[in-house]
């Protein structure tokens, strides 16, 4: 039975330094979830891989030779079988990269898998709080995220081919702030902030 996972462990963590005068904060958390998906493809049956195009729901094929360019005109092979002879090595090669059909038959999305997709993302933040006087107080906080993904190959081995969402995915990004606030009086107050994010 597919089912869905989360987990979210984290962190936080905050002292004094110096009473009164410098503190300290800092959090982490993971987010981790495992979510099942289910993929389905369309791999060559056994008489496909074989140049056997028969069976009902096939196109036909045609003899890539018997083309005749004055009429555009092309002649399928008998029964809608490839020969021996007319078979090409690189195809047979290739064809047997595919996992069998384990949807019985059918001839498109003919091959289902339910693989589970991961995905992590580490966060952390780190803060400190300065108090120079009654009326001055700075801090700098800096924050940082990783993310992994894994987005599953559709079909085993060299047939799931190198698709630009398939494989590990990584994201990647982080932060920072420095703050200075000064009081003039008890309803008057200036606050500077600076920060950047990557």
């Amino acid at each position: 039975k597919l089912s869905t996972k989360y987990n979210y462990p984290g962190v936080t963590f905050g002292a004094p330094i110096i009473k009164n005068k410098l503190f300290f904060f800092g959090d982490y958390q993971l987010t981790d979830t495992r979510i099942p998906v289910v993929q389905r493809s369309s791999v060559p049956t056994a008489g496909q891989a074989t140049g056997d195009f028969s069976a009902s729901g096939n196109k036909t094929i045609y003899d890539p030779s018997s083309y005749n360019a004055v009429t555009n005109t092309r002649t399928p092979f008998p029964s809608n079988k490839i020969p021996n002879a007319s078979m090409s090595t690189i195809g047979e090669n290739f064809a047997l990269l595919y996992p069998a059909p384990n949807v019985p038959g059918a001839t498109k999305n003919n091959y289902i898998q339910e693989p589970t997709e991961p995905n992590r993302i580490d966060q952390g933040d780190g803060r400190l709080d300065y108090r120079m006087t009654e009326n001055d107080q700075i801090f700098g906080r800096y924050s940082q995220m990783g993310e992994t993904q894994y987005n599953p190959f559709p079909l085993p081995g060299l047939a799931g081919g190198g698709g630009s969402s398939a494989g590990n995915n990584f994201n990647y990004r982080k932060g920072g702030a420095l703050d200075y606030t000064h009081i003039f009086t008890p309803t008057t107050l200036n606050e500077f902030r600076a920060g950047f994010k990557l």
